[in-house]
């Protein structure tokens, strides 16, 4: 059985030093990986790694020897190679997702560094310039096309990417060669009719150049780049679909690992069953119904990945879950006790001033009625993120007070520079309504709020001076699918859209309309339900925990053996033991 070992961090970071994987690293880098990894002592002749088996851990031998073996589809195991210090196993499951090829076997006490995928990919996705530094192996580093890491979950990893089969681009480019084809046949055709008048105008030919060679190249550029936008993305977590058409609309939809249901495929006809295309469709548990992904290449891969990855969210969930439970049951025989809650900061603190100057008062003041009056479209406080339309959305409310504003004071000017005389008063008063027109017009648009909490998602409508008020609210929990929408080419060059948000709530479905960066918002609203999931799973489990603990307490003392600690401490809550760091740290559903 492995027994765990403590090791000092600089030892750890010399291990990790004398790998390849890791030898680009510096001493600085290396030590912010080396709180990740842990140490376990296995005897000889036990199974460190499983092949066909995906690796959730990536091990890096310290001391000892293993053995890489092979079972044949004949079931005759042959040895490969012997790994000893300095080896790194598990890097192909651990980058791509592969099932491992060997098992792996220590042929003497062997100690071994380990650290969980999850946990690298949140440090490593995080930083792209420390990812680059890693020392990959070709074909890992080929196969590995990371996507924009800063809107991934954590401990998320791209498993596949797939795009549309290469018969779409050529299709999309059909327009472009015809006419490129056209133009040519129509400047060979004027060329020999009339090859004098042709060379005496430089404008023609530079138009026809332009026309026939320019107009032809930008759109098989832009056919290029629709085909290669459009693709549909795995990960350990989830699928994510995008349709992306270049300056003109973006549309993106997700969904979690967990609730698909069934994943069918389609060949459409005798041509995609020539060229190996189809189309894939992922029905989810959400009321949208469907994902749907059309002319696909290889099909029947892209099925098989998403079952993969489903089955293997679920079986990680089950084994977590149960490693979770054999700790939670040997702390309780062993009688361990709580940890005390982390200072939450309320504590009263010393030295600070209790008042502040009547300059530094108004100062404050006159910041905040500044900061009033800037149209900001993203504000978080604490936990709690706010989300207003678009500048452009009030910029196109208040054009005619603008307009008229401007005129006016384009003519009081004119008036006053021609005529010597300008009756200020009236158009004082105009300027006057004028001006709480536009303040109307701002406030209108200030008090629309989207706002995303801990466990609810808020959509507030309401007219200024308390005219008008609607409030519709759902909780995290009733979410069933997130979408966006770029709907023309001004929203994707100021870059807004609209936020489509599926409940299964009695109120209906939300939509956060004209929002900035639409694709920030949906992430983060897909990282709080992964919150919230977390959180209502660590509570269960932490019921169940102290259930367990209970029962085992109850089974020691009419056994008589000596009670476990009562799992009771500040900060838990009715008796309930908090989680420890690290071990007892209840898994990720």
């Amino acid at each position: 059985m492995a027994e765990r070992v403590e090791l000092p961090a600089d030892e750890i970071v010399a291990h990790l030093a004398a790998t390849d994987l890791f030898s680009l690293l510096d001493p600085v880098a290396l030590g912010r990986l080396a709180p990740l990894f842990g140490a376990v002592r296995y005897g000889p002749g036990q199974l460190v790694a499983a092949q066909r088996e995906v690796d959730e851990t990536l091990w890096v031998v310290a001391n000892g020897q293993v053995s890489a073996d092979r079972k044949g589809e004949d079931g005759v195991v042959s040895h490969l190679a012997f790994h000893g210090y300095g080896t790194v196993l598990g890097e192909r499951g651990v980058f791509i997702g592969e099932p491992r090829r060997t098992s792996c076997i220590t042929v003497e006490p062997t100690l071994l560094l380990h650290a969980g995928r999850d946990e690298l990919w949140a440090v490593l996705g995080a930083d792209p310039d420390l990812f680059d530094l890693l020392v990959l192996s070709d074909d890992v580093r080929s196969r590995l096309e990371m996507f924009d890491v800063s809107s991934s979950l954590d401990g998320e990893y791209q498993v596949a990417l797939f795009r549309r089969h290469w018969s779409v681009m050529l299709r999309r480019m059909f327009a472009p060669l015809v006419l490129l084809l056209v133009c040519l046949a129509i400047a060979a055709g004027l060329s020999a009719l009339s090859s004098v008048a042709v060379s005496s105008s430089p404008m023609l030919v530079l138009v026809f150049a332009i026309v026939g060679l320019g107009v032809p190249l930008i759109g098989a550029v832009w056919a290029y780049f629709d085909y290669h936008y459009d693709c549909l993305i795995v990960t350990n977590r989830r699928i994510i679909h995008v349709e992306r058409t270049p300056f003109i609309d973006t549309q993106r939809s997700e969904a979690f690992l967990t609730s698909i249901q069934d994943v069918n495929r389609v060949t459409p006809g005798v041509m995609a069953r020539m060229l190996g295309y189809g189309d894939v469709t992922v029905q989810t548990a959400s009321s949208g119904g469907a994902m749907r992904f059309t002319k696909v290449a290889n099909p029947q891969q892209v099925r098989t990945t998403i079952f993969e990855q489903a089955d293997r969210a679920r079986d990680r969930a089950v084994r977590e879950r149960q490693a979770w439970i054999t700790r939670q049951v040997q702390e309780a025989i062993d009688g361990g006790t709580p940890v005390a809650p982390p200072a939450n900061g309320a504590a009263e603190r010393r030295g600070e001033p209790v008042g502040e100057s009547f300059p530094a008062y108004l100062a404050g003041v006159l910041s905040r009625g500044a900061l009033y009056f800037w149209p900001k479209t993203r504000v978080q406080e604490g936990s709690v993120v706010t989300w207003r339309k678009h500048w452009w959305v009030l910029l196109r409310s208040a054009v005619v007070p603008l307009l008229l504003l401007t005129l006016l004071g384009a003519g009081a000017l004119y008036a006053w520079w021609s005529l010597g005389e300008v009756p200020w008063i009236a158009v004082g008063a105009v300027w006057l309504v004028l001006a709480m027109w536009l303040l109307w017009i701002y406030e209108d648009w200030r008090n629309d709020l989207y706002q995303l909490t801990d466990e609810h998602i808020i959509d507030v409508e309401r007219r200024p001076l308390g005219f008008f008020e609607e409030r519709r609210q759902a909780g995290l929990g009733q979410i069933q699918d997130v979408r966006y929408v770029v709907p023309n080419p001004l929203a994707t060059l100021l870059n807004f859209g609209n936020v489509q948000i599926e409940t299964a709530a009695e109120i209906g479905n939300f939509t956060f309309d004209f929002v900035y960066h639409p694709s920030g918002v949906q992430e983060e609203i897909f990282t709080r339900i992964d919150q919230y999931q977390r959180r209502l799973e660590r509570e269960e489990e932490e019921r169940r925990a102290e259930e367990m603990s209970r029962w085992i307490s109850t089974y020691h003392r009419l056994s008589g053996g000596a009670a476990p600690a009562a799992s009771t401490g500040p900060g838990a809550r009715g008796g309930q033991m908090p989680p420890r760091s690290g071990a007892a740290e209840p898994p990720r559903g």
